[in-house]
């Protein structure tokens, strides 16, 4: 789900540069949706059985590889 995250999140940015500001605004609330659900309904309820699992960036103690955003 992170990697996806971050494909998500460059994808994004390369819409920004390929698209009108209209055409990118839509995408962008598009893929906030799809990357806020992910986060609501299927990250959030993994941390909370597993805390371990929590990346550093959301407030836990895993330290995500460089590798998976790659």
């Amino acid at each position: 789900m992170l990697k996806v995250s971050a494909q998500l999140d460059a994808q994004l940015a390369t819409l920004k540069a390929q698209c009108s500001d209209e055409e990118f605004q839509q995408y962008r609330r598009g893929f906030g949706y799809v990357l806020g659900y992910m986060l609501t309904e299927i990250m959030n309820p993994i941390y909370l059985e597993h805390p371990d699992l929590k990346p550093e960036q959301l407030g836990g103690t895993y330290r995500v590889p460089d590798s998976i955003y790659k």
